[in-house]
């Protein structure tokens, strides 16, 4: 919802006691496609999207293929199964809780600064881990 030109998302799981108005709301073309693109909540509208690249092994591919993101562009299939592909994003966020679902079965390949995200998480992981 547009608010003084500001796009603002809600859980509808915490509204309560909605009230039925006769006010309605008109998205425009440009609102209708960012929600069709957008891969999660994390979305931006002022963002401009980037491009990143992701490597999936046989198990992971098999279902980027049947359920593919909004943005998701395949670029190439390989015969053991894998394959790599590209979506387009706004903030890190947007994947992020993707490719973490997905490891250790798919990974990023580009940015390099979102792979060593990735990495830096999953190192912070595993020291928490130690430490218990």
């Amino acid at each position: 919802m547009l608010q003084k030109g500001i796009l603002k998302k809600y859980y509808l799981k915490n509204i309560s006691n909605p009230k039925i108005t006769d006010i309605t709301f008109q998205t425009d073309e440009k609102l209708d496609t960012l929600l069709d693109e957008s891969i999660s909540i994390w979305f931006q509208r002022d963002v401009e999207p980037f491009e990143v690249k992701l490597y999936a092994d046989k198990s992971a591919a098999k279902f980027f293929k049947r359920r593919p993101l909004p943005t998701q562009a395949i670029e190439s299939v390989n015969s053991d199964g894998t394959m790599e592909f590209s979506i387009k994003i706004t903030p890190a966020m947007e994947i992020l809780p993707i490719i973490k679902y997905w490891i250790p079965h798919a990974y990023v390949l580009e940015p390099q600064w979102l792979k060593e995200v990735v990495q830096e998480d999953l190192k912070e992981y595993i020291q928490n881990m130690s430490s218990l």
